[in-house]
């Protein structure tokens, strides 16, 4: 019983520390992004405005989570008629299983944050970006569809963090189209 014990809580504690490491491991990678592109004309990675959602996004997958090694899609919900709210999409990819979570909020409840296993069609967008980067190990290549729009209001910015390669792509003003993004040429 003693040793049964024991290894629960060494499960537990794992677990939090877990979480706790990819919680930082996004946010140094967010201030490193940040920091290094103070100067070039590229704006700031920000994961929270009046709600700050990937703690409690993680707090609640801390018993599917095994590992640190995640890629972490978030984006802002930046559509009319709701530009600049706190409603957010994010797919949380965990690489060592290949499985995908799904957290999002809503306009009525903005603080009730939910996280599913299953996709639905706000996720498009992020389900393509994700493939990409596991096809291609980089973004780069999308770059040429940002700032496409004429509208802020119209594209979406997307922040790709890569905990185990240390990567972190923000894309800026994308619009997409049939789940692909689209330009304006």
């Amino acid at each position: 019983m003693k040793n049964l014990l024991g290894l629960i809580m060494i499960f537990i504690i794992t677990s939090c520390q877990s979480q706790s490491n990819i919680l930082k491991d996004v946010e140094n990678l967010q201030k490193l992004h940040n920091e290094q592109n103070q100067n070039s004309g590229k704006s700031k990675i920000y994961l929270g405005k009046d709600l700050k959602p990937i703690k409690i996004i993680l707090n609640n997958l801390k018993s599917e989570l095994e590992s640190d090694n995640i890629i972490l899609i978030f984006s802002w919900a930046n559509t009319m008629p709701i530009a600049n709210t706190n409603i957010f999409y994010a797919l949380i990819y965990d690489v060592d299983k290949g499985k995908s979570y799904y957290a999002y909020n809503k306009r009525e409840n903005y603080k009730n944050i939910i996280v599913e296993n299953k996709s639905n069609r706000y996720f498009i967008e992020q389900e393509y970006l994700l493939n990409e980067y596991l096809k291609n190990s980089t973004l780069n290549h999308l770059q040429d569809f940002e700032n496409q729009s004429n509208s802020a209001e119209v594209g979406t910015d997307y922040y790709l963090f890569d905990t185990k390669n240390r990567q972190v792509y923000r894309l800026e003003d994308i619009v997409f189209e049939e789940g692909k993004p689209a330009r304006y040429d």
